[in-house]
């Protein structure tokens, strides 16, 4: 009786401390693109880059919106603070740079609640000179956890988070560096279906408009948003009542807005996809509203085709990233009850203003 309590126990010290030993292990999120930029113009703009121009709030991660180096950020060794929306600071530190092929750092000493689920956060970058005036970038970020409760928080709320960010700061470097390319949608690894994977709840809606393809983009940016948003009867969802520009005039990859509606939550909306005048994609995150409970975000893709006559095919389609399949399972409820009837009503209100605005010539 005493040996089967002698292995219980020790199966259960065993087991607490691998547990422990696992929750040192750093958490990682990489990411690659191909930028159109020969290697040395990519590194020497994205080293030393205004982190306060590519850092945008997303998910639980603040915006920036400053840094106190007193030099030109390219030598190893520099230390900054970083000073963020919230209030809240890090430090970071320039650990290495290797010519025009890596650089890396640290980012620690935390004032946020992140300093109770990471002592620090390495990051490194590496440059592969790919030919042609293309460069492939390769960036990771290794979260070093408090303990393995820190680590289980991290794996199931923070890392999402963190990619979106990344990706997010990518896409804003990718315009800066190659603005004649916008719509390559190599940025974000996607093609035409704005990077909805195919596992997320998703919808789509397509109907013709009588506008030649080229004004109907020309026109879908003047399209009132608010009075599209709050077409038909549905009194589960909010009505949008105005957006705040956050990262230019929402008219090119990379650019946001915050949308507000009528409960007073937000969410923020950011172009991902932009290819004039085929295609465009939005993605909703930052979300405020009720839909954060089941979804991490929304993402929604136009393509227009041009037809005979001067018409134009639009087909729409919206996803959302559920949390976990049960929430799918409600989402999907929730779009055959709801959601796709909603989006029926938006394209057809979108169609409405802007066959009205081309037939008065606006």
């Amino acid at each position: 009786m005493m040996s089967v309590w002698l292995i219980i126990s020790l199966a259960i010290c065993v087991s607490f401390i691998l547990f422990v030993i696992w929750g040192t292990i750093p958490v990682n999120s990489t990411i690659s693109r191909t930028f159109q930029a020969p290697i040395g113009q990519a590194f020497d703009y994205i080293v030393p880059v205004e982190l306060a121009h590519i850092f945008k709030r997303q998910g639980r991660f603040p915006a920036i919106l400053r840094t106190d180096e007193t030099e030109k950020w390219i030598r190893p060794g520099l230390t900054r603070t970083i000073y963020f929306e919230d209030g809240t600071t890090a430090r970071e530190t320039l650990t290495t740079v290797s010519g025009q092929e890596s650089f890396s750092y640290i980012i620690e000493n935390f004032t946020s609640p992140m300093r109770f689920l990471a002592k620090r956060m390495e990051g490194n970058w590496t440059f592969s000179d790919l030919g042609h005036d293309r460069t492939g970038i390769r960036w990771t970020y290794r979260v070093i956890p408090t303990n393995f409760l820190a680590k289980a928080v991290l794996n199931a709320l923070v890392m999402k988070d963190l990619t979106a960010l990344m990706s997010q700061a990518l896409l804003i470097l990718k315009r800066d560096l190659d603005p004649h390319r916008d719509g390559d949608a190599e940025v974000w690894g996607f093609t035409r279906n704005a990077g909805i994977p195919a596992n997320w709840a998703q919808y789509t809606v397509e109907d013709t408009i009588q506008v030649p393809r080229e004004k109907y983009w020309e026109l879908a940016s003047r399209l009132d948003l608010e009075k599209i948003g709050s077409v038909g009867n549905y009194k589960n969802l909010p009505r949008i009542v105005r957006t705040e520009p956050v990262n230019g005039d929402f008219s090119a990859l990379g650019h946001s807005r915050r949308v507000f509606f009528n409960t007073g939550k937000t969410v923020l909306e950011s172009i991902i996809g932009y290819d004039k005048p085929r295609d465009f994609a939005y993605e909703l995150s930052d979300l405020e509203i009720n839909l954060r409970r089941v979804a991490h975000r929304a993402r929604g893709h136009f393509s227009y085709t041009e037809l005979a006559g001067g018409r134009t095919r639009v087909v729409w389609t919206y996803g959302f990233d559920q949390k976990n399949v049960i929430f799918k399972w409600f989402l999907k409820r929730y779009i055959r009850s709801t959601h796709r009837f909603w989006m029926k009503d938006t394209l057809s209100e979108m169609k409405r203003q802007a066959e009205e605005m081309y037939k008065s010539g606006k």
